[in-house]
């Protein structure tokens, strides 16, 4: 998914209970006209879940690390609308 924002945005954060949010694709748009506003910043995301260690997440997301289980669990837990991204057609 893509989030807009007026402010930088995080490599990542807490999401929810056991969530983790990762932002990828960082673009900086520069000032906006008026219409725009609130999207100067803007960012693919992903929510891992089922994770207390955002380093590990981002490293099988970001495939910096060969991690296994890390891996699986991003695979697994990928969500596209609502819907695991695995099940998703």
């Amino acid at each position: 998914m893509k989030t807009n924002s007026n402010i930088p945005i995080p490599n990542s954060a807490r999401w929810k209970e056991g969530e983790t949010v990762i932002y990828v694709n960082h673009k900086d748009n520069g000032i906006q006209p008026e219409e725009q506003e609130g999207r100067r910043y803007e960012a693919d995301f992903t929510i891992v879940k089922d994770t207390d260690d955002i380093t590990g997440a981002i490293e099988a997301f970001t495939r910096m690390t060969i991690d296994p289980v890390q891996d699986q669990l991003v695979v697994d837990n990928i969500e596209v609308e609502g819907i695991k991204a695995i099940d998703f057609c």
